[in-house]
């Protein structure tokens, strides 16, 4: 996809693990109907080590196109990316009219990746850098009720297989379970293995 970039300076906040970095950057492209926000959060150490990062995009229809159908977002969506179709196609099938009303009325809000490194990972830090980078990302667009993602498990990555499919599957129920528990998380669509797509309710403004 041939994009135009446009990068904010970026914006730091406190948090108890450490600081925050926010930045956000705007992909237009003419032979599109979508406007993409890009939206990075890193977590920094007081050494100035990077302790996580966290990616959010977010999809809206420019303001001088008409309203797009569910099958016309995932055709925007395919000259994205292959997981942002696939979780667009998942997402038509399951409800095309949430979709439609997403991108044409709010915007379709994607949680892309977050990972937290060691000493921090396995505690809380994951979930205070994933909201702050969220709220960043919602600070250029209406907010919407709900957020969508694709649940991976990292380890893996390339090498799903008929040998350790069940493993592979047994991990990916407990990560269901772990954002259903952190964020009320629920499934959608069917399973792929390329994981499983789940939506959750935007939170509040603080």
């Amino acid at each position: 996809m041939v994009c135009t970039p446009h990068a904010a300076v970026p914006r730091y906040i406190l948090s108890p693990y450490g600081a925050i970095e926010l930045s956000t950057q705007r992909d237009r492209s003419p032979g599109l109907d979508l406007i993409a926000f890009r939206t990075m959060g890193r977590l920094i150490r007081p050494d100035g080590e990077v302790a996580g990062v966290c990616r959010f995009a977010s999809y809206r229809r420019k303001r001088s196109r008409a309203a797009l159908s569910a099958d016309q977002i995932c055709g925007e969506l395919d000259a994205v990316s292959q997981e942002e179709f696939d979780l667009g196609e998942a997402l038509a099938r399951w409800n095309p009219r949430n979709l439609e009303a997403c991108v044409n009325d709010a915007c379709l809000l994607i949680a892309e990746r977050v990972e937290v490194f060691a000493p921090l990972k396995g505690g809380g830090a994951w979930k205070v850098l994933y909201l702050a980078t969220m709220e960043h990302a919602l600070a250029h667009t209406r907010r919407p009720e709900e957020f969508f993602f694709t649940v991976f498990p990292l380890d893996f990555a390339g090498r799903v297989n008929r040998a350790n499919v069940d493993e592979f599957r047994a991990a990916l129920r407990s990560m269901r379970f772990f954002y259903a528990a952190h964020l009320d998380a629920k499934a959608f669509g069917l399973p792929r293995q390329s994981g499983s797509f789940m939506r959750a309710p935007v939170p509040a403004r603080a």
